[in-house]
């Protein structure tokens, strides 16, 4: 634990660091009106989305390579943050005044795959611990990643909804 403590919080250290600056570069895009508001939402979404499966994905086929895992890892989840100025901040654009209150909802329903994934990643690896049965995981995992950022593509919005205003 002590030898890996820093290597294990370097992917959460660099996702610290998405979330500031993409908000920023999203808050001076917004400012300059060079994009607009759900726009770039989607664009953070969809990034803060396709690059972590893609490369939890990779992580899963490079063997024995632990510097190349780990920087994958990090990617992963690192561009998780890019979700922060996407769509965990659009409540504030279509319903400002309960914001809070649909921020807490959509937030504990994504959630659940914080306790469901070692539930389904341990049926995927019973008995079987092998690299294929990794792969597998990662897969399921990247997967899970497409409902999200689809959903939000079709859906997302900056417009106050009237039952908001």
């Amino acid at each position: 634990m002590s030898s890996n403590g820093f290597l294990s919080a370097v992917p959460y250290i660099f996702q610290t660091l998405v979330t500031f600056f993409s908000g920023w570069l999203t808050d001076v895009i917004r400012g300059k009106k060079l994009l607009s508001t759900v726009t770039i939402r989607k664009i953070n979404t969809t990034l803060g989305h396709v690059v972590p499966a893609v490369t939890v994905v990779i992580a899963g086929y490079v063997g024995c390579n632990s510097t190349v895992a780990v920087i994958m890892f990090t990617i992963s989840i690192g561009f998780l943050g890019l979700t922060v100025p996407g769509s965990k901040s659009n409540m504030l654009d279509f319903a400002p005044k309960y914001s809070g209150a649909i921020f807490a909802v959509s937030n504990t329903l994504a959630n659940t795959s914080g306790f469901l994934a070692p539930q389904v990643t341990g049926h995927l690896l019973d008995g079987n611990n092998s690299i294929e049965r990794w792969q597998l995981a990662f897969w399921v995992s990247a997967i899970i990643y497409v409902p999200g950022f689809v959903t939000f593509l079709i859906f997302g919005t900056d417009k106050v909804f009237h039952w908001a205003e």
